[in-house]
């Protein structure tokens, strides 16, 4: 009998050894889910910011195009800017400028 009892007890030790096992196991289980819930929030905000930037760079190629871009028509019009006569304005501008400047001076130190 006393060896039926020990059996029985080990029998039972082993039993408390596998439950603490399996609520262990259960724990990391949890905590695996909870992760893998994470990954697939973060899984689909990446998936967001590829098609976002996926759209940006369209915009981007299309600002650049070479044949019908905005930065390309902006260069055009630049390029038919009359650049020898704004530097002729500005011949006229900043002696303006310098005399209008004297005056305002002049005005301020007879007060």
């Amino acid at each position: 009998m006393v060896e039926n009892d020990n059996r029985l007890l080990k029998v039972e030790e082993q039993l408390k050894r596998q439950e603490e096992i399996m609520k262990s196991q259960g724990k990391k289980l949890d905590k695996i889910q909870i992760t893998l819930n994470t990954l697939a929030v973060q899984n689909e905000r990446i998936s967001t910011l590829e098609t976002q930037c996926g759209a940006l760079w369209k915009k981007f190629d299309a600002l650049v195009d070479p044949s019908a871009g905005t930065i390309t028509e902006i260069r055009q019009w630049q390029a038919s800017c009359p650049r020898n006569q704004i530097k002729l304005l500005w011949a006229v501008i900043i002696p303006m400028g310098l005399v209008l400047i004297e005056l305002a001076f002049k005005v301020l130190t007879k007060f």
